[in-house]
């Protein structure tokens, strides 16, 4: 069962996604980083290490910028609102992420760092699912972006051809990049599973490799790149 929450919470952390036909607010991945602050404060009773006081700067850039809008028409006071917020947002998910890894650390000891990886893994592995079968079934992706999107797309080509996944558009560098990531860890964790795990690991990587394609050039770019330099600093 930790397994498997453990898993959802990295899902939702990594792909976690922002319903924009009801409000930007609605960000997946910030509730779940909330729900998981709340329960390292809380619950765990865990402090926050001392070493986080240094992104306390974020609190000052995000003021300078309110400030600096000021003399842009147009600007209304629900723009300084989010500009003051965007630190505590940012704080609190990287609050999150910690905690994750904390309870990584709490359940598998030595094999954190495995387990880890093993999560994004497969997490990616799921979103490359799901986009795969966005491009086979259109219906489908209607449903999902009728939840995620906003509703503006750049060319009916990409619409059409390039799948966005959870991310609420059709796909794009940042999140090539990211699916791509899985191919490159897919190194580290073959050399350290057994062989049905091995099996998973090739077909999830090919599928992922799908999804990359499906989604933008940015991520082949950092398959070369990466793919090649993690193979040989665990060789």
């Amino acid at each position: 069962m930790k397994f498997l929450i453990l898993l959802l919470f990295t899902f939702l952390y990594i792909f976690g996604p922002v319903f924009n036909p009801i409000g930007s607010w609605i960000d997946m991945t910030f509730f779940t980083s909330i729900f998981l602050t709340l329960y390292g404060t809380l619950i765990l009773r865990h402090s926050i290490p001392s070493y986080f006081k240094v992104f306390s700067i974020l609190i000052f850039v995000f003021l300078f910028v309110s400030i600096s809008i000021l003399d842009y028409h147009g600007t209304q006071m629900g723009d300084y609102i989010i500009n003051l917020l965007k630190p505590i947002r940012i704080l609190i998910t990287m609050y999150g992420g910690y905690i994750i890894c904390l309870l990584l650390n709490k359940y598998y000891h030595n094999n954190a760092i495995i387990y880890a990886l093993s999560f994004v893994f497969i997490s990616i592995f799921l979103h490359a699912s799901l986009m795969s079968y966005q491009l086979l079934n259109p219906d489908f992706k209607d449903f999902v972006y009728k939840y995620t999107s906003s509703g503006e797309f750049r060319s009916s080509y990409d619409y059409n051809f390039r799948m966005g996944g959870l991310s609420g558009g059709p796909g794009g560098a940042v999140l090539s990049v990211v699916q791509s990531l899985g191919i490159v860890i897919s190194v580290f964790l073959y050399k350290k599973v057994n062989k049905v795990s091995k099996l998973f690991i090739i077909i999830g990587s090919l599928l992922i490799f799908f999804s990359v394609l499906i989604c933008g050039r940015s991520g082949l770019w950092s398959i070369l790149v990466f793919f090649a330099a993690f193979y040989l600093l665990i060789k």
